[in-house]
C-alpha cells in the first residue's frame, strides 16, 4: 500500500511512523527539506505521480478545506486530521465517499470500554474535564508560533480539544441544546481562547458539562458519568476506568490509538471511525458554541 501525508508537523510525523510500522509506504507533501521520506512540493504533483491508497491531510487546520478541494478527483481513502475545517464551510462537490476525520481517541480502550457500559446505563449527568498548559504541550517549539495560539490558523482550545465534543456526542447522543462561556483568561500570548466551559443536553444524557483549557500545569483528561445508583469515572491520562469502585487499568502507548484508527481504515472496519458527516457535525457544534458564547444565549438544535 502507498500513502500520502500532507504536512510534516508533529502529527504528520506520527502518522508516518504508524504507517511504516504497518508496512505502508509513505510519501509526503511538504516544503521542509529535513524529511527522510520521498516528498513532493504539491498535492497535484503527488497525485499525478503515484497511485495512492490513502491520503492523510495533516497540515494546519486553516488549510484543510483548500487541500480537500485539490483531491476532488482522487478515489482512494482520505483521513483529515481533526477538526475538519477551521470554520463551517460548504462541503466540496463530487467528493468520493471514503472520507473520515481523525478523532483517534475513539480508539482509546478507556472510551471503548465506556461506550460498552453506556449501552446499558441511562445517564443522568456527565462531567468532562480536559486541559494542559500550552507552553508544555509541545516543549520543543515556541507555543506562540504554533497553530494552537493563533485563532486565524484554526487554533484555540475549542478546536484544539474538539476530541471532547466528538466523543461526548459519540457516547451520549446528539446535542439538543447548548450554551457556553469562553475567553482568553491567562497571560499567555495568544490570539485564541484558552478557556471554554460548555453546557449541553444530549439525547442520552440531559446534563453534560465540558471544561476545556490551556492552563492547568498537570494534564487532565477525565470523563465522569453519573447514573441512578452508579458512577463511571474514566481517566484517559491515567488510562483507567472505574465502575462503581471497580477499577480497570490499561497500558497503551501514545501511538496505539493512531495505529488502531489506521488499521480500521485499511481493513474498512468503519464502526468506530469518525465519518465525514460526524466530523462536520462537530464543526457545527463549535460554531454554535461560539455563537452561544458571543450572544450569552442558549442554542436550540
Amino acid at each position: 500500500m502507498k500513502s500520502l501525508v500532507i504536512g510534516y508537523g508533529s502529527i504528520g510525523a506520527r502518522y508516518a511512523s504508524v504507517l511504516e510500522e504497518l508496512g505502508v509506504q509513505v510519501f509526503f507533501v511538504t516544503n521542509r527539506e529535513d524529511v527522510s521520506y520521498h516528498r513532493f512540493l504539491s498535492v497535484q504533483q503527488a497525485i499525478d505521480a503515484v497511485d495512492f491508497d490513502l491520503v492523510i491531510i495533516a497540515n494546519s487546520t486553516a488549510k484543510h478545506y483548500e487541500t480537500l478541494l485539490t483531491l476532488a478527483g482522487y478515489r482512494g481513502k482520505i483521513l483529515i486530521e481533526k477538526p475538519l475545517f477551521h470554520q463551517l464551510l460548504e462541503l466540496p462537490k463530487n467528493l468520493q465517499h471514503d472520507i473520515f476525520v481523525g478523532y483517534n481517541l475513539r480508539f482509546h480502550p478507556v472510551l471503548q470500554q465506556l461506550k460498552k457500559h453506556l449501552c446499558s446505563y441511562a445517564a443522568a449527568a456527565a462531567i468532562v474535564q480536559v486541559g494542559q498548559y500550552l507552553p508544555l504541550w509541545r516543549p520543543q517549539r515556541d507555543y506562540r508560533k504554533t497553530y494552537s495560539a493563533l485563532k486565524e490558523a484554526g487554533g484555540g482550545v475549542l478546536r484544539d480539544l474538539s476530541h471532547e465534543l466528538d466523543y461526548v456526542v459519540w457516547l451520549l447522543g446528539a446535542c439538543r441544546k447548548l450554551t457556553a462561556s469562553g475567553s482568553h483568561q491567562s497571560q499567555l500570548e495568544l490570539t485564541s481562547e484558552d478557556v471554554y466551559t460548555i453546557l449541553m443536553q444530549c439525547s442520552r444524557c440531559p446534563h453534560v458539562a465540558i471544561s476545556l483549557d490551556y492552563l492547568r500545569p498537570v494534564p487532565q483528561r477525565q470523563f465522569n458519568v453519573i447514573a441512578e445508583n452508579s458512577i463511571i469515572e474514566a481517566d484517559l491520562i491515567q488510562q483507567t476506568i472505574c465502575i462503581n469502585g471497580e477499577k480497570i487499568q490499561y497500558n497503551t502507548s501514545p501511538n496505539d490509538t493512531y495505529r488502531k484508527q489506521i488499521e480500521a481504515l485499511i481493513s474498512e472496519d468503519y464502526e468506530s471511525l469518525c465519518s465525514l458527516a460526524e466530523g462536520y457535525e462537530v464543526l457545527r457544534l463549535i460554531e454554535q458554541i461560539e455563537y452561544a458564547n458571543q450572544n450569552m444565549s442558549w442554542v436550540i438544535r
